[in-house]
């Protein structure tokens, strides 16, 4: 998951990392883009390691991953 990278489509997202495991709708106002966030879970390559991406209009606009023990 540190292949991730801001400006990557929804799409190249999802065919790099597959399916998130949690998705949360930020703004959702029709006429307006879209924001939302997906986040994965601990990977057994990274096992502490929570990644969320926040995608705007199907765009990554930030990644943050934290530490989870």
């Amino acid at each position: 998951r540190g292949f991730l990278r801001e400006g990557m489509s929804e799409g190249e997202v999802l065919y790099r990392v597959g399916k998130p495991d949690h998705v949360a709708f930020i703004r959702n106002i029709r006429g307006q883009p879209e924001e939302k966030t997906w986040t994965y879970f601990p990977h057994p390559r990274d096992p502490q390691t929570l990644t969320i991406v926040t995608l705007r209009a199907g765009v990554v606009a930030s990644i943050e991953r934290k530490i989870s023990r």
